[in-house]
């Protein structure tokens, strides 16, 4: 399979970048939330300088997804954007409660070192909204048909496995 065939070849890369579904609240009625993108702060964690030039490039992971080379690329570029923000920055979004549209989730990379000298978040701004906290999107950012709470992708190249689930 493409996919095992993308992680083993990352085994030689720096770190594993992996991407995956965070769950966030349920949404009663119209709410605004305040989410964050960008790398989580944290003192523990210090990256270099060639660490952080060598991670923004990484092609990232998503378990339980065959990508294709677009998606993959999707992916990559979402990840760089949000890596190149060495500070998170808070955003805020208003969502409305309404059919398959109950629970916020947001789509976040698991930055873990090859050396295992550390392991953080880095937030997008990529988000869904699906019927519940025990209904996780099944595909991947930006590849849900309208109107289905990210419980059906435009193509199979967006689906994210159902037994797989956000951590």
């Amino acid at each position: 399979r493409d996919w095992y065939h993308a992680r083993t070849c990352q085994l030689r890369s720096v770190a594993l970048v992996e991407g995956f579904w965070k769950p966030v609240n349920g949404v009663i009625g119209e709410q605004t939330i305040t989410l964050s993108e960008g790398r989580e702060s944290s003192s523990e964690v210090s990256v270099s300088a060639t660490q952080e030039t060598t991670i923004g490039a990484e092609t990232p992971a998503v378990s339980g997804a065959v990508m294709s080379h677009e998606v993959s690329l999707s992916m990559s570029q979402t990840f760089s954007h949000a890596w190149a923000k060495s500070q998170s920055e808070k955003w805020s979004i208003t969502v409305t409660a309404k059919g398959k549209n109950q629970y916020l989730w947001q789509w976040v990379f698991e930055v873990t070192s090859r050396a295992d000298d550390f392991s953080l978040q880095t937030s997008t701004r990529e988000y869904a909204m699906t019927p519940s906290k025990l209904s996780p999107p099944l595909c991947l950012p930006g590849t849900a048909v309208p109107g289905t709470g990210y419980q059906h992708c435009v193509a199979k190249a967006g689906e994210i496995e159902r037994h797989v689930h956000s951590k």
